[in-house]
């Protein structure tokens, strides 16, 4: 049995016992929060003073705390994002085209899980990985060079192929002829790739 007085001291105790009682308390300070986000992470949803220490601090225990996280703390999103090598993307309320770079740097499948990437991201992504490139809603001449850049087998992928850029995956394979559009296979440079190979 608890020997407490006042409805106060009664939410205090259980907030100190299980910490995700927080919402009870009516005069929150950063320490009281701070001590029940430290007891339990989910603490952070019902804590009304939310600083970018307290966050942290959450987020350091568990990245899903990222869900109660205010917007404009930018550096919690970053580390929740590096913890969890962007499955936290999962659990972030808002979105911020800053998080882009950070997310395809962790891990470029998760292209997918950005709305409206930028032809920047995008090149970022396939210079990660050239498999990006199924991944991606559009495809930009600058995106497919970046991805044959990468490997030649994105010329696969490759929805609307230019001469350029069937030259460049021939220059890095000839297996890359079977991926070309025909109008692009030049007979000569065909034939100097044949030559090439060894009997």
């Amino acid at each position: 049995m608890i020997n407490c007085t006042k409805p106060s001291q009664v939410y205090e105790y259980v907030a100190k016992k299980y910490g995700d009682i927080q919402v009870f308390i009516e005069d929150q300070t950063e320490e009281s929060c701070l001590d029940a986000v430290e007891r339990d992470w989910r603490a952070l949803q019902f804590c009304k003073v939310k600083t970018e220490y307290l966050c942290k601090r959450a987020v350091d225990k568990n990245y899903k705390a990222i869900a109660y996280v205010p917007p404009e703390f930018y550096d919690v999103y970053t580390i929740a994002l590096n913890l969890s090598n962007g499955d936290a993307i999962k659990y972030m309320t808002t979105w911020n085209s800053r998080y882009n770079y950070l997310l395809v740097k962790l891990n470029w499948k998760l292209i997918k899980y950005i709305a409206d990437p930028d032809p920047v991201t995008c090149i970022r992504a396939v210079s990660y990985n050239w498999r990006a490139i199924k991944l991606l809603p559009y495809q930009t001449d600058e995106i497919c060079l970046a991805a044959v850049s990468s490997n030649w087998r994105a010329l696969k992928y490759v929805k609307k192929q230019n001469e350029l850029i069937c030259k460049l995956a021939l220059k890095q394979s000839i297996l890359a002829s079977k991926y070309c559009n025909e109008g692009f296979l030049e007979p000569t440079l065909v034939t100097k790739l044949i030559k090439l190979l060894p009997l």
